[in-house]
Order: structure tokens, then C-alpha cells, then sequence
């Protein structure tokens, strides 16, 4: 006899199939209410959302286990190690004082107008450092803490407006708090599924099944959080006097692989910052809507301070 199931026994196995998947789902969801329930919400001013050509701007909440506290603390003790770490891989730290000079200029903009739009970053000690390396890449941590790549400045061949929307993206995700919130999600996840292991029985098969459902719907968390990004980060670009349309096609060369020799380096880029076609077209109608609105406002600013 071949090696397979038999026939009689395919009715019985379809059974189980569909009796696993049911109790996968309602222990999925048993361990979802269990990470929102061990979780607090605080609520993050001015999050804001592109949507049917229209800015949306309100409070929304995100899971908070990490306390904004620890997360400062967290960055503040991270940034030099980090730092360190990548000039002992043989990438200088700030090695050329025009080009940090310039990339500061850039960033104490976007500073200001971070500082208006949320007061709470007002107490941040801002810091940022120009890391020498081929790689494309910036980013900012809790409380303010950047690092930006020659390799993007390079890439984008020194274009302060492009260079301007990737910093501005990054320093939105520290604005709205994403990293803080990634850590909370994290550490939530891990206590919720050891919780659950211990409570419900589980098995360890089926553990790992639960944690991958989990996983998927976390991702949609980030997805949002780069829409948020996008948003914000734009925002303080056109506010901080940047041309958002030309800032906005970093992404477009991002996706197309245009960036010169440095292409090759785009893939961990793009893992944390995916990009698809409807991402590129929001990004595109925001900045022209920021370019319209943004000037004009600032030749009648102008105009009453003469």
C-alpha cells in the first residue's frame, strides 16, 4: 500500500483541519485581548493622516507599555554605543566639518519646526551625527538622537530638499513615538505569549502559529505608522521653508533603484521603509497640497513683517 492517508480517514482529517484552525483563532484572539488588556493607551497629540486628498489631524491613541521616561533613557544610552559601534566597524564619526556642518543646518530647521508643532520634544537634547559610510540610511531615535549616512547624502547628490524629507520622515516617527510604541508591542507580545503558553496549554506547534498571526497583524501597525511618517515628515520639511515636491521624489528613486552606485545598499533601507505604488502617489499629492498651501503662507508672513 502507498504512504498517505486513506480514504475513508479524509472526511475525519478535514474535520480536524477545521477543528485546529477554529481553536487557532479564538486562542489568537484569547491572546490578543490579553496583550490590549495588559496595555495602556496614551494618546498622541496631532497624529496625522492623509486621506482622500485631505490632511487629517487628531489625537489618536497607540499601546504604551514602555513609559515615555524609558524610552529617553533608553536612546540617551544607546546613541554613543551605537555610535562607537559603527566607528569600530571602520565608518568615521563626523569626519568632515562642512559636510556636518551643512547636514546640521538641514536638521536645526526641521528642529524648529518639530518644536512648535509638538512642545513636548522642546526638552530633547537633539543631536545628530554624519556617519561615514556607503550605506543609504538615517535615522532618529527617542528624544531626538540622528544619525545620517554619507551614503544618502551622496546618493541624492547633495540635494538639501531630498535629504531634508528623509530626515524629516525619521524625526516624525520620534515625534509620534513609533519606537516607543514598537517596544512596548514587543515586549506585550512576548509576555502576552508566555502568559498564554502557561494558561491556556498550548502546545509549542501551535504557539508558534499564534505568534506568526500575531506578527501579521502587527505589521499593519507599521504600515500605518509610515503613512503617519510620511505625513508629518513632509510637513515639517515644507514648514521649514524645504520644497516638499522635490523632497518627495527621494522616494520615487528610492523605489526605482536611482541612486547611483549606492542601489545595492537600498534593501535594509527598504525593509523598514517599504515602498508600493500607492504609498509613492499619497507621498506625491501631499507634497504638491504642502506646496500650495506652504508658500503662500509664507509670502503673506512675509509680507506683513515688511
Amino acid at each position: 500500500m502507498k504512504a498517505g492517508c486513506h480514504p475513508a480517514l479524509l472526511p475525519w482529517r478535514q474535520k480536524q483541519g477545521e477543528f485546529t484552525l477554529k481553536i487557532r483563532r479564538k486562542t489568537t484572539a484569547a491572546v490578543l485581548a490579553l496583550l490590549l488588556g495588559l496595555a495602556g493607551c496614551d494618546r498622541v497629540q496631532r497624529a496625522q493622516e492623509f486621506v482622500d486628498g485631505q490632511m487629517a489631524l487628531r489625537d489618536k491613541s497607540h499601546i504604551q507599555l514602555i513609559s515615555r521616561e524609558m524610552a529617553l533613557t533608553t536612546a540617551v544610552q544607546a546613541y554613543p554605543r551605537q555610535l562607537r559601534a559603527l566607528a569600530d566597524q571602520g565608518h568615521p564619526i563626523n569626519a568632515d566639518p562642512e559636510l556636518l556642518e551643512w547636514s546640521q543646518n538641514i536638521a536645526v530647521a526641521l528642529i524648529q519646526q518639530a518644536e512648535r508643532m509638538y512642545p513636548h520634544s522642546q526638552g530633547w537634547d537633539w543631536d545628530l551625527a554624519v556617519v561615514g559610510t556607503g550605506e543609504l540610511n538615517a535615522w532618529c531615535m527617542a528624544g531626538g538622537k540622528m544619525a545620517l549616512y554619507t551614503g544618502l547624502v551622496d546618493a541624492t547628490q547633495g540635494n538639501p530638499h531630498k535629504v531634508a524629507a528623509v530626515l524629516g520622515h525619521e524625526i516624525a516617527h520620534a515625534l509620534l513615538e513609533h519606537t516607543r510604541t514598537g517596544m512596548s508591542r514587543e515586549a506585550l507580545l512576548s509576555s502576552s505569549l508566555w502568559i498564554a503558553s502557561k494558561s491556556f496549554k498550548i502546545g509549542t506547534g501551535r504557539m508558534n502559529a499564534i505568534a506568526q498571526d500575531l506578527h501579521l497583524g502587527l505589521k499593519s501597525m507599521d504600515r500605518d505608522a509610515e503613512r503617519e511618517a510620511d505625513a508629518l515628515g513632509l510637513e515639517l520639511m515644507a514648514r521649514a521653508g524645504f520644497d516638499p515636491v522635490e523632497g518627495a521624489r527621494v522616494w520615487l528613486d528610492f523605489q526605482r533603484g536611482e541612486m547611483g552606485t549606492g542601489a545595492k545598499r537600498l534593501v535594509g533601507f527598504l525593509g523598514d521603509h517599504p515602498l508600493d505604488e500607492e504609498r509613492l502617489q499619497t507621498l506625491q499629492a501631499l507634497a504638491e497640497k504642502l506646496k500650495r498651501t506652504e508658500a503662500p503662507a509664507k509670502a503673506s508672513k512675509k509680507g506683513a513683517q515688511s
